[in-house]
C-alpha cells in the first residue's frame, strides 16, 4: 500500500510557493500568508511582485512632511537604493505622528544606521524600529546605540538577522545602562559570543526596564549560559 505524502506550505520549497503565488492577485497573497508565521513573511518579503519600486518610494517620501494622521510604516524587503532610504529616514525627522517604522531586510548599512541615530535623537513619539535582516555590523549598531542614550520613547527595537558581534554589542550594552524605555530588544541571529553575554548581563544588572530580550541562534557557551542564568533570563532557545 502506497504510503500517503502530506505537503505542507510551511515546508515545500520557495520556488514551488513562487509558482503559487504567481496564480493569486496580489490582495490575495498579502491576506493570505501576511504574519501566518515568520518564514512565510521571510518568503512574500523577497517575492518580487511584492517589492516597491523606487519611484514607489519617491511618492511615499513626498507626502509625509504634509502628513499628520500615518502612525505605521512598513517597506520591509524592499532593498531600494541607498538615498532612498536615506530620504525616507530624513523625511521622517520631524513627524509627530508615527508609532511604528518597520525597514526590515532593506540593506541597511553605516550610512543610513547614521541617519536613524539622528532620527532618534530627534523624534519623540517612535515606539517600534524594525531593522531586522539588513547589513547591520558593529559601527552601525554604534550610531543606534549612541542615539539610544539620548532617546525616551522607544521602547521597541528589532536588530535580528544582522552582522553583530561583541563590540557592537559593548555599544548596545552601554546604551542600555543609561537607557529607561527600551522594553524589548532583538538580537537573534547576530554573531553574538560569551564576550558580548557578559556585557550584555553586566548591563542588565543596571537596566530594569528591559523585559524582552531575544537571542535566539546566538552560539555563546557555557560562560555566556552561566551568566544569563544568574540573573533569571532564558539564555537560548
Amino acid at each position: 500500500m502506497t504510503e500517503k505524502v502530506h505537503s505542507s506550505l510551511l515546508t515545500l520549497p520557495v520556488e514551488i510557493v513562487y509558482r503559487i503565488l504567481d496564480n493569486l492577485d496580489e490582495f490575495t497573497i498579502l491576506c493570505s500568508v501576511r504574519d501566518v508565521c515568520h518564514r512565510l513573511n521571510l518568503i512574500t518579503d523577497t517575492y518580487n511582485r511584492y517589492q516597491l519600486q523606487d519611484h514607489h518610494i519617491q511618492c511615499l517620501v513626498k507626502t509625509l512632511p504634509n502628513n499628520t494622521t500615518l502612525t505605521t510604516i512598513s517597506i520591509s524587503g524592499n532593498r531600494n537604493q541607498d538615498d532612498l532610504t536615506v530620504e525616507l529616514i530624513n523625511a521622517l525627522k520631524n513627524n509627530k505622528t508615527l508609532t511604528t517604522l518597520d525597514i526590515n531586510c532593506n540593506s541597511i548599512k553605516d550610512q543610513e544606521a547614521q541617519d536613524l541615530a539622528i532620527l532618534l535623537e530627534n523624534n519623540k513619539v517612535l515606539t517600534t524600529l524594525k531593522l531586522g535582516q539588513n547589513e547591520i555590523d558593529d559601527l552601525a549598531v554604534k550610531y543606534i546605540a549612541d542615539a539610544l542614550t539620548k532617546n525616551m520613547t522607544l521602547t521597541t527595537l528589532d536588530l535580528s538577522h544582522n552582522q553583530i558581534q561583541d563590540q557592537g554589542v559593548q555599544c548596545l550594552s552601554d546604551a542600555l545602562i543609561k537607557n529607561k524605555t527600551l522594553t524589548v530588544l532583538d538580537l537573534s541571529y547576530n554573531n553574538i559570543q560569551d564576550d558580548g553575554i557578559e556585557q550584555l548581563a553586566d548591563a542588565l544588572k543596571i537596566n530594569h526596564a528591559l523585559t524582552t530580550l531575544d537571542l535566539t541562534a546566538i552560539q555563546f557557551g557555557e560562560i555566556g549560559t552561566k551568566q544569563l542564568s544568574n540573573m533569571g533570563w532564558v539564555s537560548q532557545t
